[in-house]
């Protein structure tokens, strides 16, 4: 009896504070015009569109620009939050009085096909027409200046967006997942193409970048299936995370003269691009920017390029001609693996390190030439069974992590490891290096010291990180590679 007591209380109260916010929510409009409830402001004497929770809109709706109450004239200046929300309106035509669009004002209107806009609407809020999926086409006004997040995401069957003149912010996400949406010209005045703006539309495939968009925001046009060619402006100079992900058909991409920075994932998974060109004064290929490309046949590297970070063309299976320049410092773990068509591999002699699995499962590749880096970490060279020659630039043997997990016991049989003159019987008693059967002199080898490890440079000899990341501040409990040797911080 207590326990049906506590839940009839229980169940009184919700019935109250659900009484209190309807009287809020549907009976706090001051007026009601032709169906439309507003809210008034009656110091400035402006109305705002509000929800009418007692009786869904439905149908045409064509806004005044003026309502009156009680002989005065209140000017209808914006569409409030939740304004139509999931309601069954079919077309609505905005006067030029709007300046607003509330938030989720129209989301959910599964039945709306037609917006009519009018010069004067400055901005529309965040989520303002998501879900409608009706919506055909959309002709944004030359007065409108922002555009919220997730505005129109999901307009599933939205075909073409012409957008107006004064456009500076489009939101994140706010043109994600509209399926039907072939081309779009992005507008003058934005500078920044926002996080997922375009993603998964994956009928888009075409995009007109003008001069004066700097960056590319994360996701911008992931999964973009449809997408054949873009070509970046001199004026962008970076490319967020994903930017370019999954864009399947991708084939073609001219980079910006001026771009800096490719960032993780940049081109992943883009199956058709067959070449890539990166322009001077990018210093970073990101982490695993240009995996699972695997068309890609050639890649020609600029002179400022000095990382080649994690996975950054690893599974590129066509890779056969990559061009490094000769201030390259640092391979990443695993950034080439299963390239399984690369048949030969020159390391520059600027390189200070060499990460894990570096060249796993490169299963065709015969030559390596290489300058004395500081270590060669464990599976650098594992699968790659039909390694016949390996050059080695340095007197002083490079340390072996674990000459086990070095090459394949194959390689250890039948290939030959050449080095500079007088530096065989060293090689012979070094660990990793004296299982080979085969290590021969080599005049042509200069007999450069191994990098990083000589007395004067101590000192200033940089930490890396597992991944072959220059780190500049070191965390307690973590393990970098310095001067050859894994360093426990």
């Amino acid at each position: 009896m207590k326990n049906n007591r506590s839940l009839s209380r229980l169940s009184a109260l919700l019935v109250v504070a659900f009484g209190l916010l309807q009287s809020e929510c549907c009976w706090a409009s001051d007026v009601e015009v032709d169906g439309i409830c507003y809210d008034l402001n009656h110091e400035a004497k402006t109305a705002c569109v509000v929800a009418d929770y007692l009786h869904e809109y439905s149908g045409s709706v064509i806004l005044p620009s003026q309502v009156a109450f009680e002989g005065v004239p209140y000017t209808v200046n914006a569409i409030g939050d939740y304004a139509f929300f999931s309601s069954g309106i079919e077309t609505i035509s905005i006067p030029t009085s709007v300046t607003m669009i509330g938030e989720h004002a129209f989301s959910t209107c599964r039945k709306l096909q037609e917006i009519i806009f009018s010069e004067g609407l400055i901005s529309i809020g965040d989520y303002a027409f998501i879900y409608c999926q009706s919506l055909l086409s959309l002709s944004l006004p030359n007065s409108l200046t922002s555009i919220g997040k997730s505005a129109f995401r999901e307009c599933s069957n939205l075909e073409t967006v012409s957008f107006g003149d004064a456009v500076t912010i489009i939101g994140n996400n706010a043109f994600s997942f509209c399926n039907a949406l072939t081309s779009v010209h992005i507008p003058e005045n934005v500078t920044e193409v926002s996080d997922y703006l375009f993603s998964g539309c994956r009928k888009l495939s075409s995009v007109c970048f003008h001069d004066g968009v700097t960056s590319i925001g994360k996701g911008a046009f992931y999964a973009c299936e449809s997408l054949e060619s873009v070509t970046l402006p001199n004026s962008v100079t970076s490319i967020g995370n994903q930017a370019f992900c999954a864009c399947t058909a991708l084939q073609s991409v001219t980079l910006s003269g001026n771009l800096e920075v490719i960032s993780q994932y940049a081109f992943e998974s883009c199956l058709n691009l067959s070449h890539v060109d990166i322009p001077e004064g990018v210093k970073n290929i990101g982490p695993a920017s240009f995996r699972y490309c695997s068309a890609l046949t050639s890649v020609t590297l600029s002179e400022s390029v000095d990382t080649i970070s994690t996975f950054a063309f690893a599974q590129c299976v066509n890779l056969s001609a990559i061009t490094l320049p000769e201030k390259l410092s640092v391979i990443g773990y695993h950034a080439f693996e299963s390239c399984t068509s690369l048949t030969s591999f020159d390391v520059p002699d600027g390189l200070s390190f060499l990460g894990i699995g570096a060249f796993i499962g490169c299963s065709s590749l015969e030559r390596v030439s290489m300058p004395g880096v500081p270590l060669l970490m464990t599976d650098v060279f594992v699968g790659a069974a039909v390694l016949a020659e390996i050059k080695v630039n340095a007197c002083e043997p490079i340390t072996v992590e674990d000459e086990s997990r070095f090459v394949d016991d194959e390689v250890y049989a039948n290939s030959v490891v050449y080095v500079p003159v007088g530096s065989v019987d060293a090689y012979r008693n070094a660990i990793g290096w004296r299982r080979f059967a085969h290590i021969e002199e080599d005049a042509t080898l200069n007999g450069t010291n191994v990098r990083g490890v000589t007395e004067d440079s101590q000192a200033s000899s940089p930490y890396y990180n597992l991944l072959g990341q220059r780190v500049h501040q070191l965390r307690k409990g973590a393990v970098y590679v310095r001067n050859a040797k894994k360093v426990y911080f």
